[in-house]
This record gives structure tokens, sequence and C-alpha cells, in this order.
């Protein structure tokens, strides 16, 4: 990667403008860290419902079919379609602003899902959290990229990955606790309450940076209309097949996530506490250790060559397959002492699998222009939320139904079996994607026609 020339020496942002807000690196630091709790709380929100699912299903009588749209496209749906049109006002208005009044209306939106009666009243608590939740990540990803010059951007941007497997970590964790003391509303009302005071302290104190702050292209503007931005951005060959690439992958991330604690309590016989538990134990820790492998890693040869990005995605996906198909298939009775075998290959799976989505976020952000980094997020990960979240849980919970006559409480493991193949598709759209991808970020860079391309 060839270094910004209006970098120091020390491959720190360049100086800031006259009119640029103070952003020291201790103050970058604290920017970094509220944008991870912001993160936390996206996919907390989010995924709190997986390990509530069951106890959810029997207080509204719902099946596993009703779960997977409450769990998927009651989420996705109105996800994809609000966050183009919100992504496009960040790139224009204040980023800080939508993140804060987005983060509070998924919170509000959290907590109002423990007041559902039926599964109506259910579906439309999810869907207002998708329209919320599209607030939050695309602009993260655009401050992010103007804290943080292009040589550090998918550590930095690992932060939000690190921020979600800890959310759902979390989610997992808590609400498993909660929901056994106290029911799974209050487990909805105890996660969403907090979020509203974090949507006070973004208002107050998070700093916008000049968009191409960190690549000395401060103040940098375009006037293309949001139409020409998709269409520079869709005429990138690379960005087309990354996008594909997180889809295939986002299929079985997705449908993982959110079927995973139902797998362990009907076929480990475990109940929603130690659901939970077990899950943050051999997804969450090993997949943020994985992130920050590699990002660092990503950086590391990306600066060799930028294609490294896209291959070092391509190869943890390929990677993912035979361990994700052990720890499902693995017999659940093989233990040593009280650790089931099968769980070793989860954690292994997990480590690999979170090495990728930094290397996807930071080429996302490089093949685009400063004033149009909030849609480039924005375009990649609606598309990657609805067709992974979209169908992820949908295919799982249909396949489950459909196998259940057969397999009965086993015909979870044999739908999330069937989901663990798509990370190979991934890994030849992300090896397509790097064919192209140093020709694409150097028109990114220095600039020219836009619509069209």
């Amino acid at each position: 990667m060839t270094p910004d020339p209006n970098a120091n020496a020390n491959g720190d942002a360049p100086a800031e403008s006259a009119d640029a807000p103070d952003l020291s690196a201790g103050y970058v630091r604290y920017a970094l860290g509220l944008i991870f709790l912001v993160a936390v709380f996206n996919v907390c929100d989010r995924t709190i419902m997986a390990v509530l699912a069951e106890d959810i299903a029997k207080s509204l009588s719902l099946t596993d079919r009703d779960l997977g749209w409450l769990m998927g496209p009651a989420f996705t749906t109105v996800h994809l379609l609000a966050g183009l049109p919100i992504a496009r006002l960040a790139d224009r208005t204040s980023r800080r602003t939508i993140i804060s009044v987005g983060l509070m209306a998924w919170s509000v939106m959290t907590a109002l899902a423990g007041l559902a009666q039926n599964f109506g009243q259910l579906l439309f608590a999810r869907m207002g959290v998708g329209v919320g939740e599209a607030a939050g990540s695309p602009p993260s990803h655009a401050l992010i990229s103007d804290y943080l010059p292009p040589e550090r951007r998918a550590r930095g941007l690992s932060i939000i990955t690190v921020g979600s497997l800890a959310g759902m970590g979390f989610g997992m964790v808590a609400g498993g606790l909660l929901n056994e003391l106290y029911g799974w509303r209050v487990a909805f009302f105890a996660v969403g309450i907090p979020g509203v005071i974090l949507a006070g302290i973004v208002w107050l104190t998070l700093r916008e940076p000049p968009r191409g702050h960190s690549e000395g292209l401060s103040g940098t503007q375009g006037d293309e209309s949001a139409l020409d931005v998709i269409r520079y951005l869709l005429g990138r060959p690379s960005y087309r097949w990354l996008i594909l690439g997180a889809c295939a992958a986002g299929v079985l991330s997705f449908g993982k996530n959110f079927w995973e604690p139902t797998f362990l309590r009907r076929v480990y016989g475990m109940g929603s506490a130690e659901a939970g538990t077990w899950y943050f134990i051999i997804g969450p820790i090993p997949a943020v250790i994985g992130t920050i492998v590699g990002a660092t890693l990503s950086d590391r040869l990306g600066r060799r060559d930028l294609r490294w990005y896209m291959w070092i995605a391509a190869i943890v996906n390929l990677l993912s397959v035979p361990f994700s198909m052990l720890f499902l298939l693995w017999p659940a009775t093989h233990t040593l002492g009280q650790f089931p075998v099968a769980f070793a290959f989860s954690i292994a799976a997990s480590f690999i699998t979170g090495m990728w989505s930094p290397a996807i976020m930071a080429m996302a952000q490089s093949l685009s222009r400063p004033h149009m980094r909030a849609m480039s997020a924005a375009l990649w990960s609606m598309i990657f939320n609805f067709v992974g979240m979209g169908l992820g849980p949908l295919i799982v919970g249909e396949l489950s139904v459909r196998f259940e006559p057969s397999y009965g409480l086993e015909a979870i493991r044999y739908a999330l079996a069937c989901a663990s193949v798509t990370p190979l598709f991934a890994a030849v759209f992300m090896t397509l994607s790097a064919r192209t991808l140093r020709e694409d970020v150097a028109l990114a860079r220095d600039g020219g026609p836009t619509a069209g391309q």
C-alpha cells in the first residue's frame, strides 16, 4: 500500500485544517471506544432474541417457522430499505447525530418487544429495531475511516466486529440469565433501556472529523446523486464480488448466531443461561481473538499487496467449513470430563470465521471516495444483512421444521449443517474480488468520473 504523502513519519493522520476539531490520539481512542459500545448495543439488541426464542415460542405459541421470520426477514427487510437513505443522509450531514438518534430508536423498540402479547406485536417491534439499527454501522464505518489512515483501517474497523461479537455474547449470557430469573420480557427491557443513556453520551461527546481527514483530503465533497454513487460502487468488479462473498458467508454466520443457542438447548439439554454461557465461550470469545488476528494480518500483508485483504478472507472461509461440520455432527455424548468434544471444533471454527470481516470492511471503505463512505458501508452491509440475516435464520428454521418428523429434536443439527457449506461459495467470490482490487482502489484514490462507472 502506498503511504499517504500527507501522513507524518509515524503513519499518523495528516495535520488538521484550521477548522478541524481537536483529534488527539487520546480522543481518537475515546471515540473508538464509544463506537465500540454502539456496536455492542447494536448487535446485542438484534440477537438477544436467539437465546430467548424457546421461551418466547412457548409463551406466544409460535413455531420454528414463526421464529425464523422474527429473527430474519422482520428485521432485515426494513433494515435494508432504511439503510441506504440513512447512509446517504450520513454522508451529507452529521454522522454523530445519525448514530445517536438511531441508537435511541432501536433501544426503545427493543424495550417495547418486552411488552409484546402476540406474533404481530413482536413483529412490529423487530421491524422497529431494524429501522433504528440501520443508522448505527454505516456512519460508524465512515467516522473510523476519517479518524484513521488506510494502513491502520482494518484494525480500526475491527472494533465494530469485536463490539458486535461482544454484544452478541453479552446478549446471550445476560439474556439467558435474566430469562431464567425474571422471564424473557425483563431481558428485553434490560438491554433496551441502557441504550437510551448511551445515545445521549454519543450526542454530547462524539466529534465529527472532516471527510477525508485521515488521507489529507479534508473538505472533499461530491455532488453526485445517490443513484450515481451506487452505480459507481457497483461498477467496481471487486466491490460486487466482495458483496457476494460477504452474503455467502453471512448465511451461515447469521443462521448459526440465531439458532446455535437453540441447538445447544435441544441437542445438549441445556437451560437458557447455560446455553448462553457456553455459546459465549465457544462462539464470540474465540471470534473476537480471530477478528483481532485477522485485522492485524490483513493490514500487515496488505502493505505488500492489497489483494491479501481478500485472499485472507477467502482462505479463512474455506477453512471454516470442516470445523463447523465437525462441531454440528459430532456426537453430543462424546465428552472429556464435562467438556463436550464437539465444542473444541466450534472454538476453532469461530476463531477462523472471525478473521474475514475486518478485511471486507476495510476494502469497502478503500473502494469508495471520502464523500461516499457511509453509502459504501451501507450498500454492502445492508445487502449482507438482508441476504445473510434474512435467509440464514429463515432457511435453518424452515429446514428444521421439514426435518423434524424424521429427526425430532435433532432436526436443528442437520438444518445448521446444511447452511454450513455456504462459506465455500464465499471463498470463490472473495478470490474473484482480489483480481481487480488494486485497480479499483487506485480509481477511488485518484478521482475521475463517477456516474455510470
